[in-house]
């Protein structure tokens, strides 16, 4: 019920086009549905021609009826196209509706809850998935919403006709509908498995994609393709059990019909012979009759056969559905906070703050500094002590499990989190390039639009002369994967984090992949930028943070060291180390 009630929200705004696509099924399939009976008519005259006077008479009112039957063809098949289009319309609406949703809701989410999913598995969702949803929808729907009508209308002139031959249809229809129910039920299970494994797939697939130097250097391509066959057999063998058990449905159901048929055939054939044996129950039937009745006995058998031939489709559907519903139905982030900042961030606090990503392992433990306007604080150490997942705290990415984070004195998860991120601008070790021009990838995030401000942008991030170089300078078109190095796609990074001139920057890793004489040269215009503003770096390379107001040297979620430069050299502690290693 609950996923119904989901999709009843889809299609709730387009109720009045759902209407409208009933009514046209419901007046083409009558229209199509009369022809048999008119049809039997034609046959009857024609069998009274060898008895009666009045050949001409019945001879135009043969041709009266084949007039009828030709003007009710062409009415249908004109209603039929309007029922194909305006189907096909909402479907698309529903599928569009969808797709955007998912898009708009993988922005909604946590970061927690997108770190703990394979990014090639939410892709696949919405690509793969929504497309599968898509052909059960255009399949599945039409022949649903067309079969029902017709059953309903030829269950009724069935009973008009002849119920006793009617009623030997419709008994016989319940055997072939618990057959499609059964084996439907069994095969539901290895359609969700080869969606299941098609999402692994998917993910195994663009992993390797993305670090295929890495398999090549490594010699590992024959073991990532030993794994990658092994999930592909998998998904082979989910696949093709999933297919087998699913065309079992139309032969079975298509047998039964074709025995009914048969038997309707016999019984009639019966009752025209021995008429005056079924007249004290009020049955009569006519040649004609029996040939409506046999055409109504296939056309009632064929929604069956043509629902249960799109159930391949519609199971695939369902299962991809599910895997969309997943992800459509979890919470977005949390963001109770109605707070607003009044002012610059001119004070950040962290007091006793404990964090873990599970309960075994602790990542902060009792962390607490002050950071005031103005001031820069850096915070190093190796690799695993926590030093990201600071950053992801402050930026309510996740949430601590003991102690405060208090911005301006106001507990940071009373804020909008929406609102404080906008005084913030992060540059971070991975470089994020999107296709477009130069000058859009710098004023992402911004509203600038004036080319000046962003050339002096990317001057302060000496990133001016080698965009001049490029083919169009500063409207040249690029990529991640455009022939940028890593280390001219983190300059534009960094302009576009001085465009936005923000009160608040985090630099993480931000001259990694920068040469020394570059990185001298950025760390200058950093210098520049971050006086008067509060900052929070992060570095391995320690000359870059020198300047710093206050240096944290973390070592497995706590502080063991705090100061600025001079100090930390003094004290010939870790830092000391750490910082003659580097020069060593």
């Amino acid at each position: 019920m609950s996923k119904f009630r989901f999709i009843l929200k889809y299609i709730k705004p387009l109720i009045f086009l759902l209407v409208a696509i009933l009514f046209l099924a419901i007046v083409f399939v009558v229209a199509q549905l009369v022809i048999p009976i008119i049809s039997g008519n034609i046959i009857d005259y024609i069998e009274e021609m060898a008895t009666s006077d009045s050949i001409d008479t019945i001879l135009t009112t043969i041709s009266q009826n084949i007039l009828f039957i030709v003007l009710l063809i062409v009415f249908s098949i004109i209603l039929q196209y309007l029922f194909e289009f305006l189907s096909s319309y909402f479907v698309q609406s529903l599928v569009k509706k969808f797709r955007d949703d998912l898009y708009t809701k993988y922005n909604k989410l946590a970061i927690k809850d997108l770190d703990s999913r394979n990014k090639g598995d939410l892709l696949l969702r919405e690509i793969n998935d929504i497309e599968n949803i898509s052909n059960g929808l255009i399949g599945g729907f039409k022949q649903f919403y067309q079969g029902i009508i017709s059953i309903i209308v030829i269950f009724v002139i069935m009973f008009y006709l002849n119920w006793l031959l009617a009623m030997v249809i419709v008994l016989i229809t319940p055997l072939s509908i618990y057959i499609s129910y059964f084996i439907a039920k069994k095969c539901n299970k290895y359609f969700k498995l080869q969606a299941s494994s098609s999402g692994k797939l998917s993910s195994f697939s663009l992993e390797s994609l993305n670090n295929l130097i890495i398999n090549k250097t490594y010699n590992f391509e024959d073991n990532r393709n030993f794994n990658f066959q092994k999930l592909d057999k998998e998904l082979y063998k989910c696949g093709q059990k999933a297919q087998f058990y699913s065309t079992w449905i139309n032969p079975t159901t298509r047998f039964l019909n074709n025995i009914t048929y048969c038997f309707v055939l016999l019984l009639g054939a019966f009752m025209i012979v021995y008429s005056d044996a079924f007249i004290g129950l009020g049955l009569t039937l006519s040649v004609g009759g029996l040939q409506a009745l046999l055409v109504y006995a296939n056309s009632y058998a064929k929604p069956f056969n043509d629902i249960s031939a799109t159930v391949t489709e519609l199971q695939n559907a369902f299962a991809s559905f599910n895997r969309v519903y997943e992800i459509l139905t979890l919470d977005d982030e949390v963001n109770n906070g109605k707070e607003l900042l009044n002012d610059d961030i001119n004070e950040l606090v962290l007091k006793n703050v404990d964090f873990s990503y599970d309960q075994n392992k602790k990542i902060i433990d009792s962390l607490s500094f002050n950071l005031n306007k103005g001031q820069r604080i850096s915070i190093v150490g190796k690799t695993g002590c926590g030093k990201t997942t600071i950053i992801n705290l402050i930026m309510g990415f996740y949430k601590i499990q003991n102690g405060e984070i208090l911005i301006n004195n106001k507990n940071l998860y009373s804020l909008n989190i929406d609102k404080f991120r906008e005084n913030i601008a992060m540059v971070l070790q991975d470089t994020w390039i999107f296709n477009g021009t130069v000058k859009e990838n710098i004023a992402f995030g911004s509203d600038i639009i004036d080319e000046n401000l962003i050339i002096e942008a990317a001057k302060k991030a000496q990133a001016d002369n080698f965009i001049r170089n490029l083919k169009n300078g500063y409207d040249t078109l690029i990529s991640d994967n455009s022939g940028l190095s890593i280390g001219e796609m983190q300059l534009i990074c960094i302009a576009r984090a001085i465009l936005k001139n923000p009160n608040f920057v985090i630099l993480d890793e931000a001259t990694s992949n920068i040469d020394a004489l570059t990185e001298d040269k950025v760390t200058k215009a950093f210098d520049k930028l971050l006086k008067h503003k509060t900052s929070i770096v992060i570095a391995h390379r320690l000359p870059t943070i020198k300047n710093s107001d206050l240096i944290i040297v973390l070592d497995s979620g706590k502080i063991i060291e705090s100061g600025n430069h001079e100090q930390l050299i003094k004290n010939k502690g870790y830092y000391y180390q750490l910082y003659n290693s580097q020069y060593e």
